[in-house]
This record gives C-alpha cells, sequence and structure tokens, in this order.
C-alpha cells in the first residue's frame, strides 16, 4: 500500500473481475475512508469520561476508537472538518492551562491500507449476505474470555507433577510420530544382535580334556624321509618298510639347505660301528616322535616276517588338562572380542542419538519459551531424562530379551550373570544420557550434533576395550588396572569392559564346575564387576553436577552463580550526558526514585535500573595482529519504568540493542551492570517463580514440528499451572477468538507462517502473565495482499485487547514495521548503539521529533483557472512563511511538506485551510494528516549509520 501511494497517480482496485473504484489516494480516502484519527497523549491517570466529554461537546459525531494508559483515539468524520478548529482550538486551550489532563495531540488521515481493507470487507459482506465490520466493538477480546474462567490469579497453582505429566506426554508423542527414532531403537540392535548370534555361537571356553592326535607321516602334507647310503649295505628292505608305513623314503647325494628345505625327517647310513644316523626339522612341531615312531616300526618288522599292514606301534600327542587358570581366563577370544566392539558401537549410539532432542531445543529456542513458561530447568531435565529412559529402556529389554532367550548367547545364560548385565545397563542408561546432555552443549545445530555426537560416545569405548581385551592375555594385572581406569574415564566403555569380564567369569565357573573348585560369583570384587557399577554412579553423579553448571552457563548466568556464589552484577551510578534527551532523563530520575523509595505506593510491572551490557570479543590471534577488537557495548545505561496497561515499543535499527534487552529480561544474557526487576521481583535465570509472570513470543517460532497447535497450548497451560479441569475450556476459547480452530488439530509443520504466530503469541497470554514480551509478533504473517493485512491487523486488534487501560498485564514489543509500532504502543523508545534516545507516547515523540504533516488539496481544473495551482501555491507558502516544500505536484493537485516547527497551533491551520475552501472555490477537498513514526525512525538510524 506504502508502494502504491507513493508511485501511482491513481489506484484501482480490482475483485473477483470486477472494477471496485478508482482515483488518486486523497479521492479514495475521502470517499471509502473511515475519516480522521484523533491521538490525545493524556496525563497518567487521566479518566477517560472527561476526554470524551471534551470532545464530544465539540464534535458530537466523534466515535471512541480505542484508549490506553496514556493516550485516547478517537475517530473524527472527514465531512465536518469545519468543526475542527474549534475542536482543536479547546484542546490547546486545555495543554495551556496548569491543571490540564492533555500534553498534546495529533492528526492523520486514513491510511490507503485502511481503505483497502474496508472494500475487501464490504466485497467479502456481498458474496455473504451478512455485515462484519473490523473495527467495531465485536472485535476479538480473549483477555475478556479468560476472564469468566479464572477468577485472579490465586486460581493458578504451578504443579511439578502436572507440569511432569504434560511435558513427559508431548514427549512421548514427539517419539512415536517420528518413525526415524526406531532406527536406533530397535532395527540396529536387531541387527548387531543377528550378527553377534553368528559370531558367538560356539563355545568361547576352551576343552579342559584336549582330544589326543595320533602322530604319523600322514600328519603333514610332506611325507619324504631322506636317507643318504654311505655304505655298500643294502637297504632295499628298509626303504619298502618306509613306503609301508605312510611314508616316502627318497635317496640324497647330500643333505644340503636345498634338498632337505621341505622335509622334515631324514636319515644317515654311515659306519658299521655307527649304523644310522637320525635327523630331524623342529620347525615342524611333531617331527620327532612321528620321526622315532617310523624307525620303531621299521625296527620292530625287521625282527621278524610278519608283513607289516599297519603299525603295531602307535605314538600319540595328549597334553594334561589345563592347570594354569589365568591362561584360560585372560586368552585372547576373538568371538567375545568382537560381540564387545559390536555393544559398544550400539550402546554408544542409542544414548546420543535420543539425545540430540535436547540440541534441537536449543536451535528452536523452545528450551528457552518452556523456562520463560516456568518451566524450571530441574524439572526439564528431569522429564526429558524420564522420558530418554522409557525409549532406552525398550531397547535395553529387546537386546537381553534376543540375546539370552532366543540367540542364546553362552556366556549369558547364567541366571547371575543375566541379573548382572540387567542392574549394569540399568545404571548405565541415566548415567549415559546425562553424559550425552553435558556433551550435546558442544553443538549449536541438531545435524551437527547427530554426525558427530555418536562417534564422541562409542569411539573412545571401542578403542579402550580394544586396549583392555588385548593386554589382559599377557598381563592379567595391567589388563585389570586399566580397566579400573578406563571405567573412571568414559561411561562409554563401562558396559563393553564389564561384558568382557563377565564372559572371563563365565569361563571360571566353567572351569571350577570340571575342576571341583568352589564357584565364583559374578558380583565378588575380584571379577571387576562390581567396580563398573560404581563407575557408573560416579559418571551419574558427576555428570549431573556439570550439566547444571553448563546448563546455567547456557542460560546466560555467570560462573559465579553457576556454581553457587550468588554475586549480583555490579552497579554504578552513572552521569548522565548533556546531550541526553530529557524525557530519557526523566525516565531515568524515575526510576531512582522508585529504587530508593523502600515503601513505593505502586509496583511497575518492570523496572530497568542503569542497564549496562557489555560483550568482550577476546581474538585468539590477537598477538599476531597490531589492533586488538575492543569490548562491544550493546546496552548502555538503560533506565526503564513500565506501569501496567502499557504496550511499550522497542525500537532500533540491526545492533541497536533491542534484542540484547529483551534477552536479558529473560535472563538468555546476563547484563554487566544494573537491575532488572519484573513486578518487583529480581530476575534470575534459576528464579522460576519470576518467569511464572512472564510470557514470550519469541520472534522466531519456537514451536515442535510434530506436535499440534492444541497439544502446545495445553502444555504450556499446564506448566503455567492453569487448573486441569479448566485447560481444554480455556484453550478452546483462545484458538476461537484467534479464529483458528480449523488449524487446531494440525501439527505445526502444517501451518502457515501467520498461523505459527498467531499460536506463538496464543501460548504468550495463557496463564495471566503480568509481562508479556513480543518479539516481532506480525513477523512471517500470510505474504499476498489483502489476507497479509487483515491477519495482520487483527492480531493488532487481539494485542490491543489483551493490554487494554484496565488490566494488570503490560507487554514490550520489539518491532521492524513502524506502522505496528504506531497501531499498538502507548510508549516507544528508539535505541541507537545501545543507548535510549528517546522515550515518550507515540504522539508525543511524533510532535516533539516528527518530520511535520502532509497537506494534499485538489481542485476542479477547468479552462478558465488555468491559473489557480501557481496561486494556490504561493497562498499556501504565505501562510507558513514560505517554510514548506512541494512534495507532489500534478495538473489538479498539489501536495506539501510541512515541517513540525511551521506547526504552531492545528485549530489556525483548519481554520486558514476552511476559509480557503470558501474563498477558493475551486478546492474540491483536501487533506492534512501528520506523517508516521517511520520518518522519526528514519533520522535516528541515519545517525548510527554515520557513527559507523
Amino acid at each position: 500500500m506504502d508502494e502504491a501511494d507513493v508511485l501511482a497517480d491513481r489506484k484501482a482496485i480490482v475483485s473477483n473481475g470486477r472494477l471496485r473504484c478508482v482515483g488518486t489516494s486523497l479521492f479514495l480516502k475521502k470517499r471509502f475512508g473511515i475519516g480522521y484519527h484523533l491521538a490525545v497523549d493524556i496525563r497518567p491517570g487521566t479518566d477517560v469520561d472527561t476526554v470524551n466529554h471534551l470532545i464530544v461537546a465539540n464534535i458530537s459525531n466523534a466515535r471512541l476508537e480505542r484508549f490506553t494508559a496514556s493516550e485516547v483515539f478517537y475517530i473524527l468524520p472527514p465531512t465536518e472538518t469545519q468543526l475542527f478548529p474549534r475542536l482543536f482550538d479547546a484542546l490547546e486551550r486545555n495543554i495551556a492551562e496548569e491543571n490540564n489532563f492533555i500534553q498534546s495531540f495529533g492528526i492523520s488521515m486514513t491510511s490507503l491500507e485502511e481503505v483497502f481493507l474496508k472494500l475487501g470487507e464490504e466485497i467479502h459482506d456481498e458474496s455473504q449476505n451478512t455485515h462484519k465490520q473490523y473495527t467495531t466493538d465485536d472485535s476479538v477480546r480473549p483477555s475478556l474470555r479468560l476472564e469468566s474462567l479464572i477468577s485472579d490469579e490465586s486460581d493458578l497453582k504451578p504443579s511439578f507433577w502436572q507440569s511432569f505429566k504434560a511435558f513427559l506426554y508431548l514427549r512421548l508423542l514427539i517419539f512415536i510420530r517420528n518413525p526415524m527414532h526406531a532406527i536406533p531403537i530397535i532395527v540396529l540392535p536387531v541387527i548387531i544382535i543377528i550378527i553377534s548370534y553368528f559370531l558367538v555361537r560356539t563355545s568361547s571356553v576352551k576343552d579342559l580334556s584336549p582330544t589326543p592326535i595320533l602322530l604319523k607321516p600322514s600328519v603333514y602334507t610332506t611325507r619324504a624321509l631322506l636317507y643318504k647310503n654311505a655304505t655298500n649295505i643294502d637297504v632295499k628292505k628298509f626303504t619298502e618298510l618306509v613306503d609301508r608305513l605312510g611314508a616316502t623314503a627318497r635317496s640324497v647325494d647330500n643333505f644340503s639347505m636345498k634338498s632337505v628345505a621341505d622335509s622334515y625327517m631324514a636319515a644317515k647310513i654311515d659306519t658299521l660301528d655307527k649304523p644310522m644316523e637320525l635327523l630331524f626339522n623342529d620347525t615342524f612341531t611333531h617331527s620327532l616322535p612321528i620321526l622315532i615312531n617310523l624307525m620303531s616300526n621299521v625296527l620292530y618288522y625287521t625282527q621278524g616276517s610278519a608283513k607289516p599292514i599297519q603299525s603295531p606301534i602307535n605314538t600319540y600327542n595328549h597334553p594334561f588338562p589345563q592347570t594354569d587358570e589365568e591362561s584360560v581366563l585372560y586368552s585372547f577370544d576373538g568371538k567375545v572380542f568382537t560381540y564387545c566392539i559390536l555393544m559398544a558401537i550400539m550402546l554408544g549410539t542409542i544414548p546420543p542419538t535420543i539425545s540430540v532432542e535436547v540440541v534441537e531445543d536449543r536451535e528452536t529456542k523452545i528450551k528457552n519459551l518452556l523456562r520463560v513458561c516456568g518451566l524450571t530447568l530441574r524439572q526439564y531435565w528431569f522429564t526429558t531424562l524420564v522420558c530418554h529412559m522409557i525409549m532406552f529402556l525398550i531397547s535395553v529389554l529387546l537386546i537381553l530379551i534376543i540375546t539370552v532367550w532366543i540367540v542364546k548367547i553362552e556366556f549369558l545364560q547364567d541366571s547371575e550373570a543375566v541379573g548382572c548385565v540387567f542392574i549394569l545397563f540399568i545404571l548405565f542408561i541415566p548415567s549415559s544420557l546425562i553424559t550425552c546432555y553435558v556433551w550435546s552443549h558442544l553443538f549449536n545445530k541438531k545435524e551437527t550434533a547427530r554426525g558427530i555426537l555418536p562417534l564422541l560416545c562409542y569411539l573412545p569405548g571401542m578403542i579402550m576395550v580394544m586396549v583392555v581385551a588385548l593386554v589382559s592375555p599377557n598381563n592379567a594385572d595391567t589388563g585389570k588396572l586399566l580397566h579400573y581406569v578406563f571405567c573412571f574415564l568414559t561411561p562409554f566403555y563401562v558396559p563393553q569392559g564389564a561384558l568382557l569380564y563377565v564372559a572371563i567369569t563365565s569361563n571360571l565357573i566353567k572351569i571350577s564346575s570340571v575342576a571341583g573348585i568352589p564357584r565364583v560369583s559374578f558380583f565378588d570384587w575380584n571379577q571387576n564387576i562390581v567396580i563398573c557399577f560404581i563407575a557408573l554412579l560416579f559418571h551419574l553423579i558427576l555428570y549431573s553436577i556439570l550439566l547444571t553448571i553448563v546448563d546455567k552457563l547456557k542460560s546466560g548466568e555467570s560462573m559465579s552463580s553457576a556454581l553457587g556464589f550468588d554475586r549480583r552484577p555490579a552497579h554504578t551510578m552513572s552521569m548522565p550526558s548533556e546531550l541526553e534527551d530529557e524525557d530519557v532523563r526523566h525516565e531515568r530520575v524515575e526510576v531512582q526514585k522508585f529504587m530508593t523509595d523502600s515503601h513505593p505506593n505502586k509496583q511497575p510491572i518492570v523496572v530497568l535500573n542503569e542497564l549496562h551490557k557489555k560483550y568482550s570479543t577476546p581474538n585468539p590471534y590477537a598477538c599476531l595482529k597490531k589492533d586488538k577488537k575492543r569490548a562491544k557495548t550493546a546496552v548502555q545505561n538503560m533506565s526503564l519504568l513500565l506501569e501496567s496497561g502499557h504496550v511499550f515499543g522497542l525500537l532500533g535499527p540491526n545492533g541497536a540493542g533491542k534484542t540484547t534487552t529483551m534477552k536479558i529480561m529473560i535472563c538468555e544474557e546476563i547484563q554487566t551492570e544494573g537491575t532488572v526487576l519484573i513486578s518487583g521481583h529480581r530476575v534470575k535465570a534459576s528464579d522460576s517463580h519470576v518467569f511464572k509472570l512472564i510470557g514470550y513470543c519469541p520472534q522466531h517460532d519456537a514451536l515442535w514440528k510434530e506436535i499440534t497447535v492444541r497439544e502446545h497450548m495445553e502444555l504450556i497451560a499446564a506448566i503455567r499451572g492453569i487448573p486441569r479441569d479448566r485447560i481444554k475450556r480455556i484453550c478452546d476459547n483462545y484458538i476461537e477468538d484467534l479464529r483458528i480452530s480449523e488449524h487446531s488439530a494440525k501439527k505445526t509443520q502444517e501451518l502457515s507462517g501467520g498461523t505459527k504466530r498467531k499460536l506463538c503469541y496464543l501460548m504468550a497470554l495463557l496463564g495471566r502473565s503480568s509481562l508479556v514480551l513480543l518479539d516481532e509478533p506480525s513477523t512471517g504473517m500470510d505474504p499476498k495482499g489483502m489476507s497479509k493485512s487483515k491477519s495482520k491487523r487483527f492480531l493488532w486488534q487481539t494485542i490491543l485487547s489483551a493490554f487494554e487501560r484496565n488490566t494488570n498485564r503490560s507487554a514490550v514489543l520489539t518491532t521492524h514495521s513502524m506502522e505496528e509500532a504506531d497501531a499498538l504502543c502507548t510508549r516507544l523508545a528508539i535505541m541507537i548503539k545501545g543507548v535510549m534516545r528517546c522515550i515518550g507516547s507515540v504522539q508525543h515523540l511524533k510532535n516533539k521529533y516528527g518530520a511535520g504533516y502532509v497537506l494534499e488539496i485538489k481542485w476542479t481544473q477547468t479552462p478558465d483557472n488555468a491559473g489557480f495551482g501557481p496561486k494556490l501555491k504561493h497562498t499556501i507558502e504565505s501562510f507558513f512563511a514560505n517554510n514548506v516544500s512541494v512534495k507532489e505536484e500534478y495538473n489538479n493537485r498539489l501536495a506539501f511538506d510541512i515541517p513540525q516547527q511551521s506547526i504552531q497551533s492545528l485549530s489556525k491551520i483548519f481554520s486558514f485551510l476552511e476559509d480557503l475552501r470558501q474563498t477558493m472555490a475551486d478546492i474540491e477537498e483536501y487533506s492534512f494528516s501528520q506523517k508516521t513514526i517511520e520518518q522519526i525512525f528514519i533520522d535516528f538510524a541515519k545517525q548510527q549509520e554515520f557513527d559507523q
């Protein structure tokens, strides 16, 4: 609409293929507009009826549009501009009085967007045969609905168990509605167990009574018996006997390395004194006994005439049963080792995969929103832990059932071993999850955590169990020492190390059953399993403490506060600058009066006293550079006192400090100096009581994708302490009031941007918060034409209804839309480079810093008044002492920019314009409208750009 108003000479509005209207902006505003908007800036405590009496006494058809704690807004009929001078004169006389109740006022014409919306409503009414005026008294007022359901704040009773049950239910819904959770919890364990079955299906215990081996030449593939005959004796019978006994006699001339390389036995027939010399290759383990057995059988048959059919003499290798216990227990078993590695991967993957949810909560700011809604950090972590433990327990039970009763892994067939492993897993579940919660603070993005966190968990544990498994066979004491050390280094080694020693203990029990040794217990200290239980308890306590500290640091608390040393931010009394605006100085004085008053008559909603925030920006490479980065001051000595019934707007360009100020108010950041009070309570991240007084609508939608609109609202209502039997009724009324009933059962990922903003706003209103923080509430509204304008203005209307003058709540609003600030805010402050440059009501700032007014005049163009334009221009310039500039000039229309310093009296100006219309009869119409707050913002923003 702004673009059309500035660029187009004439505007045409088309709907349903029909031309609805066409004309200049001035014509459309006069023809279809609501009228003039009169904004009256009143003193605090002024009765609206008093102001209303003054207005109606001068213009009876004036209509009260709305009112706030500091301003009253009227709509004046455009057909009664002749009465404006009398009204404005009465207002100016009241301002001049000593006991005045009016501080300033301004007049503005209907905007082109309002014309557009009104035409849109008329078109809609034609199609529906109904009449619904947007700005009537039937506007949505959610606060009135709430009054009938909750009489006062005493009805709100926040309960730990109500919050716990509501949040746990929502967490489980997220798990159920996301099928990807089934992969690490169900699919992965099944795959690991199937692989384990094929690897560990045979016994891992060595046979304590080995099978004897019959030693004969066929034991080895090479059966040649090399012989050298150095005599004239006939050895034919000898060679035949050797061949029949399974060997092959082969004659050689000499025993060179080449000739004997592939043989393991030889015979040398030398002299009669020494008839035969036997040689053997000791690299063949059984070569000597085979050679002796062969020669013994040859000698046996040479003494008789019996034909050698089989060996009458047999030689066996039959080891004694092993008696060295450690050689059995700690010998390397590849099957058990592989099983432990697979378990390391599985048990190291499940906890971080589940815990990634908390990274997403931080990334989407949901966790911070829940904290501001009153959910304590302990409640958040306890509920999240219980939910994740339930998920993990499903996987653990699945593992135990399949491994013990289906796959029947051998070393887990003992009932005591099963009980030991079950206790181990029960302790591992919370300790591993809490460890992942702590480590998750290393990541700000969910996808990064999903890729790296599992590696950080299972890789160290897998390497450690490999070291212990490889060291123990050679040195059991060193393996035991490493096992003890690794147990206390990371909880992700503990289950693998424990399973390794469960397998070893299972072997020992089998040995004892064969050797008649008394049975040992898996819970004996010497079995190195109990130490695993102690280590898991140690990690559970240690990481719980670390989680509390790290979470407080992430929430904005200082290190001393996180460690329990409650040091309040330093407070120094600043000296106001000589260039400081008088309104800002007055605000600072009022805050200091309140802070020094031990018994104030009224408790403000918000008090910011000398708020200061400085960011240190250390540069790790600063020593290599000539210049080091200086600390950045985001907020500098800001003081503010906000009473109930106000909507306070915090404006400023990017980097001005407005977002930092809001973050300090919700403890997402901690101030360097100064004090923040909400309804008399000092704001502290760990103090849940103060957050029960705050509602928060973040700039970016803090919503779960898998959860519906109604489920979001019911969770916040439960956390706020709304009685359980009223939650559904209240949520229904709010949903109906904001016209999103058709979306109530939709998941938020299916909603439009505008509906998401409405949901965030409703969540901020739930619970009768004293202070509602609105961070650009209309951002992301429906992006198309009339739908956008109607959605945006409808949301504005609900905001105005919720923060009327007679309510006990206030709002702080940040926005980049000057139109939004103009429509909603009762007081404004503009920040530049962390400094509050101005503060006051919208009308007050317009009059003090405004760029003035715009005067548009249109006349009837005829052949007889060709010089009418220059004459009119000269008359206007003369009245304003040539302190005007022509903004637009067309054939029969002039638009003038009139600076604020030229506006001494609106009554005199309208008297002049009415007289001018009487004396210059060709004038068709005129409009005299004050410019918006946007020009003030632009002027201040230019100062920041200039300073930079």
